[in-house]
C-alpha cells in the first residue's frame, strides 16, 4: 500500500516538473518572438522619428539648433520618467490613470515639507507619498482582486481630493533656491534635469532587462498562471511594479516642480497623464502585457516631445495638435498590432 502511494506521489511530482518545464520553455519561446517584434517596432519608430526631424528641420532653421534640442529634452525629461513608470504598469496589462494627479500631490506635499523641514526633507516627503500611493494601488489590485484600470481610476479621484484638501487649490511659493537650480542649472553644458532623467531611466532599464524582478515582470505580464507555476510570486511582482511606478512619478514630479519653482496642485494634470500613455504606446509597448522596454518608451517620449515642439514652431493651434497627436497614437497601435500578428 505504501509502495502504491509512493509511486503515485512520484508520478505527481514528475508531472508537475514536466508542466513547469513546459511553461518555462513556452515563456522563453514567447520572449524570443517578442524580442523580434519589439525590435521591428522600435526600428520603425526610429525611422519615423528621423523622417519627422528632417521634415521639421526643412521648415524651420531653429528646430534642429542645439539650443532647441536641449530645451526640448529639458522640458520633457520628467515626461520620460513618468512614462517609464507607465511602462512598468502597461507591461502587466494595466494602465495608471492617477499619474497626473499624483504629480500635483507630490509637488504640494514636497513644497510644504521644504518650507518646514528643508530642501532634502521636502524631496524625500514627495517621493515617499508617491511610493505610498503606488504601493496602495498595487495592493488594491492584488488583495482586492480589482482590475488595474478601476483601481487606478479610484485612486485618481482620491489623490485629487486629498490634493485639494491639503492645498485648497492654491500654489505654494517661497521654496528654497535649490529647487529652481535643478530646473535651470547645467553641468558641462547639459541641463541637470536631463542628467537626472538619464541616470534614473538607465536604472529603470537595467532593472527591467537584467534583474530577476524584470524577468518576472515579463513572465507575469505574458501569462501569470505560467509564471506562478514557474515559482514567481505574481502578487509581489504586481505590487513592486506599481511601487516602482510611484518612484518614477515622484522623481518626475520633482523635476517638473523645479521648472516652475513652486508647488502646484495642478502641476501634472491631464496633459502629462495622456502624454505618458502616448509615449509608452507610440514607442511600441503593448497593452496586452508581457511586452515592453524602457528603450521603446524613450523613443516614444522623444517622438512625442519633438512632434509637439515642431508643431508649435510651425504655429499650428492646439486643436490641430491634438488631432495629429491622436492620429499618431492610433497609427502606432495599428502598426504594433500588425507586427505582432
Amino acid at each position: 500500500m505504501r509502495s502504491l502511494h509512493r509511486k503515485k506521489f512520484c508520478s505527481m511530482q514528475h508531472n508537475r516538473r514536466k508542466k513547469m518545464e513546459k511553461s518555462r520553455k513556452g515563456a522563453l519561446q514567447s520572449f524570443r518572438e517578442l524580442k523580434k517584434g519589439e525590435n521591428s517596432t522600435q526600428i520603425t519608430m526610429l525611422i519615423a522619428f528621423v523622417v519627422m526631424f528632417v521634415l521639421f528641420s526643412t521648415q524651420s532653421g531653429t528646430f534642429y539648433s542645439l539650443s532647441n534640442i536641449l530645451n526640448v529634452l529639458r522640458q520633457n525629461s520628467a515626461l520620460f520618467l513618468i512614462a517609464c513608470g507607465q511602462t512598468y504598469v502597461i507591461m502587466l496589462a494595466g494602465i495608471d490613470l492617477s499619474q497626473g494627479n499624483l504629480v500635483g500631490l507630490c509637488s504640494v506635499i514636497s513644497s510644504y515639507a521644504m518650507l518646514r523641514f528643508g530642501f532634502g526633507a521636502g524631496l524625500l516627503a514627495g517621493l515617499l507619498v508617491s511610493v505610498l500611493c503606488g504601493a496602495v494601488t498595487g495592493t488594491i489590485i492584488v488583495k482586492g482582486k480589482v482590475q488595474p484600470f478601476v483601481a487606478a481610476l479610484g485612486m485618481q479621484f482620491i489623490i485629487y481630493g486629498v490634493n485639494l484638501l491639503i492645498s485648497g487649490g492654491n500654489p505654494v511659493y517661497n521654496l528654497p533656491e535649490a529647487v529652481s537650480w535643478i530646473g535651470s542649472a547645467s553641468v558641462l553644458g547639459i541641463p541637470v534635469s536631463i542628467l537626472i532623467a538619464f541616470v534614473v531611466g538607465m536604472a529603470a532599464h537595467i532593472l527591467l532587462k537584467k534583474s530577476t524582478f524584470g524577468r518576472g515582470m515579463y513572465a507575469v505580464g505574458g501569462n501569470n498562471q505560467a509564471a506562478h507555476l514557474s515559482g514567481i510570486s505574481v502578487k509581489r511582482t504586481i505590487i513592486k511594479a506599481w511601487l516602482l511606478n510611484g518612484v518614477l512619478i515622484g522623481v518626475g514630479s520633482m523635476i517638473l516642480m523645479s521648472r516652475v519653482g513652486s508647488g502646484q496642485p495642478a502641476l501634472g494634470g491631464a496633459e502629462i497623464q495622456m502624454q505618458s500613455i502616448a509615449a509608452a504606446v507610440v514607442g511600441g509597448n503593448s497593452f496586452d502585457g508581457g511586452k515592453g522596454s524602457i528603450s521603446a518608451t524613450l523613443i516614444g517620449a522623444l517622438f512625442i516631445a519633438f512632434l509637439i515642439n515642431g508643431l508649435n514652431i510651425l504655429g499650428l493651434n492646439q486643436f490641430v495638435r491634438e488631432v495629429i497627436m491622436g492620429a499618431v497614437i492610433i497609427l502606432s497601435v495599428i502598426k504594433k498590432g500588425k507586427a505582432e500578428s
